[in-house]
């Protein structure tokens, strides 16, 4: 996994007790690993994606984890958003939002 600011956005997820996490369209989990080792803590996490490869995938690279996974898409959410203190979206205009508030925090 490469990104411009990983090092800031680590730094700023270790203050972070993330509750019970959420990633939408997981794929083979490569971010919901990164952000699962850098939080100061958590209790569990679940990863949603439509590709039954992609979560095979991701069962393997976070076997270690208290990850559930999930075959299906988040419209309609299957989840009551109430439920989850984080959640990680790969759709762009969504993510620079939310990295611009947290950023900014």
């Amino acid at each position: 996994m490469e990104y411009d600011n990983m090092i800031e956005l680590r730094s700023r997820l270790l203050k972070i007790d993330a509750g019970t996490v959420l990633d939408v369209a997981c794929g083979k989990g490569d971010f919901l690993k990164f952000a699962l080792r850098s939080f100061n803590s958590y209790r569990m996490a679940v990863g949603i994606d439509d590709d039954t490869l992609s979560l095979n995938q991701a069962r393997n690279n976070l076997y270690e984890y208290p990850v559930s996974f999930v075959i299906g898409t988040a419209f309609p959410c299957l989840f009551s958003m109430s439920l989850f203190q984080l959640s990680c979206c790969p759709m762009p205009c969504i993510i620079s939002r939310i990295m611009q508030s947290f950023l900014l925090k």
